[in-house]
């Protein structure tokens, strides 16, 4: 007898399902049974046991998910953060060029106010210098005259 490819894939994919949803708990559910038989543990107490633990599985599940929104929520946090450095260090570099501009021109003019200075004060010495030797002149006249 020949089979044909359909054929064959509908066994294989019966026998899958047969395996799955029946067979392979069958054999975890009598795998449990003998080793309950084993610790001589009556169905009551496993039951109770298994409770227990699906509480603890549940409470630890919660606490998964409070940890996890909390790991979301600093995740979020840390991203603003890191942003909000960002602006920063952006605003920091502009304020040092600004302040080094400003520097830069506070040293001209305080240059540019020193050279005018300096002219001021050479202006005054000859001025000082000229009427010191007009009034020496004078003085000597005064003199001559008495």
């Amino acid at each position: 007898m020949e089979y044909n490819k359909k054929t064959i894939s509908a066994i294989v994919i019966l026998i899958t399902i047969f395996y799955f949803a029946l067979l392979r708990p069958a054999i975890t559910g009598y795998g449990v049974y003998q080793e309950m038989q084993k610790q001589e543990t009556p169905l009551e107490v496993y039951s109770e046991s298994l409770n227990d633990l699906n509480e603890k599985l549940s409470e630890a599940n919660a606490k998964a998910e409070t940890y996890k929104e909390v790991l979301e929520q600093q995740s979020v946090n840390s991203e603003n953060y890191s942003q909000e450095i960002s602006q920063c260090q952006i605003k920091l570099s502009e304020c040092n060029n600004n302040f080094q501009n400003y520097q830069e021109s506070t040293n001209k003019e305080i240059e540019q106010l020193a050279t005018i200075n300096s002219e001021k004060i050479a202006q005054e010495r000859s001025i000082i210098t000229n009427d010191k030797v007009y009034m020496d002149q004078m003085l000597k006249l005064e003199r001559e005259k008495m």
